[in-house]
């Protein structure tokens, strides 16, 4: 059960479930933070991301062997 404990930076009232403190953003429980840039793969909007950001680097790789294939067969 949750507690309410105090902020050590900004010392107001904080829930000890909390990540991080809502007032001044201080890290209250650092086992409920995910690291910056964690992608998390269950969630729908970050695998439509990045299946998204696959088939556009898989898009460019065709365009180029393309313009190369173009290129020897003309040149």
């Amino acid at each position: 059960m949750a507690e309410l404990i105090q902020c050590p930076t900004c010392k107001n009232n904080v829930s000890s479930n909390a990540a991080t403190c809502p007032h001044c953003g201080e890290v209250i429980n650092s086992r409920m933070t995910k690291p910056a840039g964690a992608i998390n793969l269950k969630d729908p909007v970050h695998l439509a991301g990045v299946i998204l950001a696959g088939l556009m680097v898989l898009g460019v790789i065709v365009a180029i062997i393309a313009n190369i294939v173009k290129g020897i067969t003309t040149g």
